[in-house]
Protein backbone atom coordinates (compact mmCIF):
# COMPACT_ATOMS: atom_id res chain seq x y z
CA UNK A 1 0.00 0.00 0.00
CA UNK A 2 1.24 3.36 -0.77
CA UNK A 3 1.02 6.64 1.11
CA UNK A 4 -1.49 9.23 -0.11
CA UNK A 5 0.38 12.01 -1.76
CA UNK A 6 -0.86 14.76 1.36
CA UNK A 7 0.76 12.34 3.91
CA UNK A 8 4.01 12.14 2.50
CA UNK A 9 3.78 15.87 2.30
CA UNK A 10 3.49 16.33 5.93
CA UNK A 11 6.43 13.82 6.14
CA UNK A 12 8.34 15.74 4.00
CA UNK A 13 7.93 18.84 5.95
CA UNK A 14 8.06 17.30 9.69
CA UNK A 15 11.85 16.00 8.86
CA UNK A 16 12.88 19.15 7.08
CA UNK A 17 10.84 22.16 9.49
CA UNK A 18 10.02 19.83 12.69
CA UNK A 19 7.73 21.93 14.91
CA UNK A 20 8.95 25.05 13.78
CA UNK A 21 6.37 27.50 13.29
CA UNK A 22 3.26 26.02 13.50
CA UNK A 23 4.52 22.28 13.16
CA UNK A 24 4.40 20.29 8.95
CA UNK A 25 0.74 20.75 8.27
CA UNK A 26 1.22 24.54 8.45
CA UNK A 27 4.66 24.48 6.71
CA UNK A 28 3.43 22.34 4.19
CA UNK A 29 0.29 25.35 3.25
CA UNK A 30 3.03 28.05 3.95
CA UNK A 31 4.83 26.57 1.02
CA UNK A 32 1.66 25.96 -0.88
CA UNK A 33 2.09 22.31 -0.86
CA UNK A 34 -1.38 22.06 0.16
CA UNK A 35 -4.51 24.38 0.55
CA UNK A 36 -6.21 25.49 3.76
CA UNK A 37 -8.56 22.37 3.41
CA UNK A 38 -5.21 19.88 3.42
CA UNK A 39 -5.72 19.43 -0.18
CA UNK A 40 -2.88 18.84 -2.42
CA UNK A 41 -2.05 21.96 -4.62
CA UNK A 42 -0.33 21.52 -8.03
CA UNK A 43 3.10 22.35 -6.39
CA UNK A 44 2.24 19.66 -3.90
CA UNK A 45 1.84 17.28 -6.62
CA UNK A 46 4.97 17.99 -8.47
CA UNK A 47 6.82 17.95 -5.06
CA UNK A 48 5.95 14.12 -4.43
CA UNK A 49 6.22 13.25 -7.96
CA UNK A 50 10.37 14.47 -7.62
CA UNK A 51 10.48 12.82 -4.39
CA UNK A 52 9.09 9.31 -5.73
CA UNK A 53 11.40 9.90 -8.10
CA UNK A 54 14.39 9.91 -5.60
CA UNK A 55 16.82 6.78 -5.86
CA UNK A 56 18.74 7.70 -2.64
CA UNK A 57 20.27 10.36 -0.63
CA UNK A 58 23.24 13.07 -2.11
CA UNK A 59 25.73 14.46 1.00
CA UNK A 60 27.91 17.12 -0.26
CA UNK A 61 30.82 17.73 1.77
CA UNK A 62 33.38 20.83 1.76
CA UNK A 63 36.78 20.38 2.93
CA UNK A 64 39.14 23.81 4.17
Amino acid sequence: MTEDPVSTLLRYAAAMYGQADGGPAEQAQKRGWVDAEGRITKAGSELVEALAEQKGTRSAFRLG
